[in-house]
Parts: C-alpha cells; structure tokens; sequence
C-alpha cells in the first residue's frame, strides 16, 4: 500500500501573526507620509500685526485642532508663512475658533512683501 502524502499543516498563529505585522507595517509606512504632510493649510483671517522681527497671525479652525505647524520661508525680498494645523477628534463642533500665532524672523521684515502660504 502506498502511502498518501499530506501537505504540511500550516500554523494559524504564525499566519494571524505574519498578517498583524504586515497590517502595522503598512499603517505605519502610509502614516509616515500622512504626517510628513505637516497638515492642512490655514489662511490667515486677519491682516498680520508686524512688530520689527515678530508676526502676529490670526486664523480660524476647528475648537478639536491638536496640532499647529509653522513653515516660513525668508528670502532677501519676501516671507511667506504657512499655517498648518491637525485635527485629530472624530466629532467636534462646527463653529471654528479664532487662534494667534507669533513668529520671530531671521531680521525685521523691512520692505520685504509678507505672504500667506495657505493662498
């Protein structure tokens, strides 16, 4: 009599385990990005106050906001400031809260032209 051979026996354990690491990997890696991104662009909602080196700027977001980021960009004849903010609650009130931000240059604005980077 011949003897039938069975395939091996796969462990569920490893498979469920191998699929959780493969899931994490892949939330971490797409997260990365998500959070490299910095946020989403505010527009200033008020003139700016200049003050020799330091900005005053005002914006609107949502009262739920946990995370503020700022990229200035100072060349010889223009700044351009971009407001980016996270908002990581799943539900908060739709009435956005005014906010203030201040921002110390490299030098004085001067002539320089000021730029909202959100626009």
């Amino acid at each position: 009599m011949g003897r039938t051979r069975r395939p091996p026996r796969r462990s569920w354990r490893a498979l469920t385990a191998l699929g959780a690491v493969i899931v994490v990997l892949a939330l971490v890696g797409g997260g990365a990005a998500w959070f490299s991104t910095g946020g989403e662009a505010r527009p200033w909602s008020e003139p700016p106050v200049v003050e020799g080196d330091r900005l005053a700027l005002t914006y609107l977001d949502s009262p739920c906001q946990t995370q503020e980021n700022l990229d200035v960009e100072e060349t010889p004849t223009a700044v351009t400031v971009t407001i980016r903010t996270r908002t990581w609650a799943l539900s908060c009130s739709d009435v956005n809260e005014q906010y203030v931000v201040e921002v110390d240059l490299a030098e004085p604005l001067g002539d320089r032209v000021l730029r909202d980077g959100a626009e």
